[in-house]
């Protein structure tokens, strides 16, 4: 698995916080969109809290469950990796990335 993008989202001001990831896995379908939310959540709920669907056949607009259904514990260790190399300020959020690609454009 290659990282791709992530970023940090909330919904709205009292939703629960959660990682966006693009992950390239070449033993899937490429391009994977992986949300994980917090480690926490897995010992709350019992179940591994992360959700995987393949960018390619979201494109097809395709949700159903068993054609665009990935395994979210085959990919939370990954993204737990990526997340805590965001934290330490290894890898630059999505967001940060745009914000230096305008600051890094000549103005006409």
């Amino acid at each position: 698995m290659k990282l791709k993008s992530i970023d940090h989202h909330r919904n709205g001001i009292c939703g629960l916080p959660f990682h966006v990831l693009i992950v390239e896995d070449k033993t899937a379908d490429g391009d994977m969109l992986v949300f994980r939310f917090p480690k926490e959540t897995d010992k709350e709920t019992g179940n591994v809290a992360c959700v995987v669907f393949s960018l390619a056949k979201l494109d097809e607009r395709n949700i159903a469950f068993f054609e665009n259904s990935w395994r979210g514990d085959n990919y939370a260790d990954f993204a737990d990796e990526c997340i805590a190399r965001l934290r330490a300020g290894k890898i630059k959020s999505a967001c940060e990335e745009k914000l230096s690609a305008r600051t890094r454009k000549p103005r006409a």
